[in-house]
């Protein structure tokens, strides 16, 4: 985030991800939270150094009442935090409700991991997946399994006397497509 002198780094599992945040030294170490269109709730957990929440924006073809919902766990204290909801800033709030919110935590530490389990189900199961998922593994232990699956997908095909261009097309493609969909399961 060259604008922010912020290096982020991020690696997923199947229904969660860790980030790792390098802040410069001199500045306040600040994770925001924000959510697309749509109702959305976040509340933040100071003492468990934790944010929960959920949003319901979707691109359509989704059941009543759905939602995407999260546990995010930080690996350093949160020294302050606050809400926001369109061009307004509640400093100090630890939680709000509404169409498009979202929230801010500012961390101790120029180094910051933050650990966030999704689910379709509820908080307690984002949590869980993050638990199952995640564990305590470090970030670069997780990144290496990442790496490792996605070769697998994609050297599942090999295309013979292919273009450069025709080679690039097809692993892009190919690429994609496994994206999204996500396993719609959870245990």
């Amino acid at each position: 985030l060259g604008r922010y002198q912020t290096t982020l780094e991020m690696t997923p599992t199947e229904r969660c991800a860790i980030f790792r945040f390098s802040f410069p030294q001199d500045q306040t170490s600040r994770v925001i939270i924000d959510s697309f269109e749509g109702e959305s709730h976040i509340q933040i957990h100071p003492n468990q150094q934790t944010l929960t929440g959920y949003t319901r924006s979707n691109s359509g073809g989704v059941p009543e009442g759905f939602a995407c919902y999260f546990y995010a766990r930080f690996d350093r204290p949160i020294a302050g935090c606050g809400t926001f909801q369109s061009k307004e800033t509640h400093e100090g709030e630890q939680q709000r409700t509404g169409e498009r919110v979202g929230g801010y935590v500012e961390l101790d530490g120029a180094t910051v991991n933050m650990r966030i389990g999704t689910s379709f189900i509820s908080i307690e199961q984002a949590k869980q997946n993050l638990e199952s998922e995640l564990g305590n593994r470090p970030f670069d232990v997780i990144r290496l399994e990442t790496e490792r699956l996605w070769q697998e997908m994609l050297n599942r095909v090999h295309i013979e006397d292919a273009t450069e261009t025709q080679n690039k097309t097809f692993y892009t493609s190919l690429y994609r497509s496994v994206l999204f969909p996500r396993f719609w399961h959870e245990y």
